[in-house]
């Protein structure tokens, strides 16, 4: 499964490329916004000008009235006018702009707590493993336990609303957004891995009750029930796997996702889980030798 992230994050490297290679420079905000409104809004104002001086004005110059009364008239209104204008404009563009940035700092607080409920899931399942994690521990596969299907929740994060990484400049890593769909995969991965684990255990005492041979050591069940066995033995390893990568990339996904967050959002401070800081009493190993039977 880890190729095939590594091949899905390739492929967004390099479409993100390519749409960046088609994408026009990008150039001051406030230039785009000139360029983006300078027809629209001098036809408005021509147009208010115009208005003004034939409609409320025009008689004085009929009348043959001084036209410096007129023109001055005309130009203090046309001042306040633009400057209400573009002080609206600013304002509620200003207002648009804050609203955005609070919608994706939510989004990015959410990312933050659901990647807090993945690890608090993995290290309960820790507590099944914790003892049989060493490969050579031949009756782990029947002694260790696992929860039972459908006691686990799913988790998702909503993709939807954290693309605004998508939008960011080329300094910002947007990968994390795969490495957020990579960590939800392998927890759903697990989730059906100790579902077939359960399944596997339960086909194998069943044939046991079906087929009874006597006291069996771990070496005999093996033999006297070949099929069943392999298949709660394979799920046993994915399972230890599964659970001391998933501690892993939760904490190394966490910390990524907070530095690019902080670049984003510089001086804005993010929900903190404190198991998944750096400085926090776990390793990102989280088990420090791997033959050992003690995690901490």
């Amino acid at each position: 499964m880890d190729q095939l992230i590594s091949s899905f994050r390739g492929s967004f490297t390099i479409a993100r490329l390519s749409n960046k290679a088609l994408l026009m420079p990008r150039f001051d905000r406030f230039g785009n916004l000139l360029r983006q409104i300078k027809y629209p809004v001098a036809g408005a104002l021509a147009g208010f000008a115009l208005f003004y001086l034939f409609l409320f004005e025009g008689f004085l110059l009929v009348i043959g009235q001084d036209s410096s009364r007129l023109i001055i008239e005309m130009g203090t209104t046309f001042v306040a006018a633009g400057a209400g204008g573009w002080a609206a404009f600013s304002a509620e563009r200003r207002t648009q702009e804050d609203n955005k940035r609070n919608v994706n700092i939510s989004a990015a607080n959410k990312a933050i707590f659901t990647i807090s409920l993945v690890n608090a899931t993995f290290k309960n399942l820790e507590l099944y493993i914790k003892d049989f994690r060493s490969d050579k521990d031949k009756d782990r596969a029947l002694e260790m336990d696992s929860p039972q299907p459908g006691m686990l929740s799913e988790i998702k994060f909503n993709f939807d609303e954290l693309s605004f990484f998508l939008d960011q400049p080329g300094e910002v890593d947007a990968s994390v957004l795969m490495d957020l769909m990579g960590c939800q995969w392998r927890y759903h991965e697990l989730l059906e891995t100790i579902e077939h684990r359960a399944k596997a255990r339960e086909d194998l005492h069943k044939e046991m009750k079906q087929r009874p041979i006597g006291n069996l050591s771990q070496v005999g069940i093996a033999k006297a029930y070949p099929g069943e066995y392999r298949k709660l033995d394979a799920t046993t390893t994915e399972m230890v796997e599964g659970v001391d990568a998933g501690l892993k990339s939760a904490k190394e996904i966490y910390q990524k996702l907070r530095m690019t967050l902080n670049l984003i959002f510089p001086e804005q401070d993010f929900l903190k889980v404190a198991s998944l800081e750096i400085n926090s009493q776990q390793n990102l190993d989280p088990h420090p030798s791997p033959g050992s039977k003690d995690s901490t």
